[in-house]
């Protein structure tokens, strides 16, 4: 992973640690981290974070970096064909929205679940099974999603 401060850019060790020499003391120094170099299963909350160390201390930055459970699957109706692109999906706790095919990506998947897809009035329920745990970023290939009718 790569952080850069107004001084330089600097590779972090295995663990993600890194030590910055020559920072300013009592002035502004802004490091940030490059979020392309972190795996496809963690989210950052904030790339950058400024300091102002005094004369002859150090500070400990820790970036709000979490691991994730990415997914990704085709949501299809009973008939085959796809749920319509911009149906939101209600899964795990968490919002997302169906892309063309009905492609939708999930942050939340760590074990199997239950959801939900709403569009136009319409609405599908879902689950889906537990992804493989060596997968950064699994395909869970086509996902049924049987839709609900009103009950009279």
């Amino acid at each position: 992973r790569l952080v850069d401060n107004d001084i330089g850019i600097w590779i972090t060790d295995d663990n993600g640690k890194v030590l910055l020499p020559n920072l300013l003391a009592y002035d502004v120094n802004r490091i940030s981290i490059e979020p392309k170099d972190l795996p496809l299963n963690t989210t950052i909350g904030n790339r950058q974070i400024e300091v102002r160390p005094a004369f002859r201390s150090g500070v400990v930055v820790r970036f709000p970096v979490e691991l994730t459970a990415p997914a990704t699957f085709n949501l299809v109706l009973g008939a085959g064909q796809p749920v319509p692109a911009g149906a939101r999906v209600r899964f795990n706790g968490s919002d997302a929205f169906v892309a063309l095919d009905g492609l939708t990506y999930v942050t939340t998947l760590d074990q199997s679940a239950s959801g939900t897809a709403e569009w136009n009035g319409n609405r599908c329920t879902f689950s889906v099974a537990q992804p493989p745990k060596d997968d950064p970023l699994p395909d869970m290939g086509r996902v049924l999603c049987m839709a609900e009718t009103d009950s009279p």
